[in-house]
């Protein structure tokens, strides 16, 4: 078989094989990508207006008790500890009001909220 033209050897134009690279997920956490954080960080970020507004309107006072009650001992917040509150206020609300000392349904929920924002979730 013959080619039109000297040098080339397919007819066909060339396709682009490469497939694309998936992008890596915003971590979007409190940690981002680190295994742990330090304690003045959550405090620092339970201070400003996002954690008010997940919080459900828990005064700044109150929200930085919250930090102490969730996370008591310490002086680093690692990735294991928050997921390790998470589940014991998600699945064990009874536990969750012995271990945390919240009091009530509406408050374990304002802490959830607050741990699934430190957590990325």
């Amino acid at each position: 078989m013959a080619f039109p033209f000297k040098g080339t050897s397919n007819p066909q134009p060339s396709k682009n094989t490469s497939k694309p690279v998936p992008s890596q997920p915003k971590d979007s956490s409190l940690f981002r990508g680190r295994p742990h954080i330090e304690r003045h960080e959550v405090r620092g970020w339970l201070k400003g207006n996002d954690a008010f507004r997940i919080s459900g309107g828990i005064p700044e006072q109150q929200r930085i008790a919250l930090e102490k009650k969730l996370f008591p001992k310490g002086q680093f917040v690692t990735k294991k500890d928050a997921e390790k509150t998470f589940r014991t206020l998600k699945d064990y609300p009874e536990k969750s009001k012995k271990e945390f000392g919240v009091n009530n349904d509406a408050e374990r929920r304002k802490a959830l909220n607050v741990v699934r924002q430190i957590l990325g979730k």
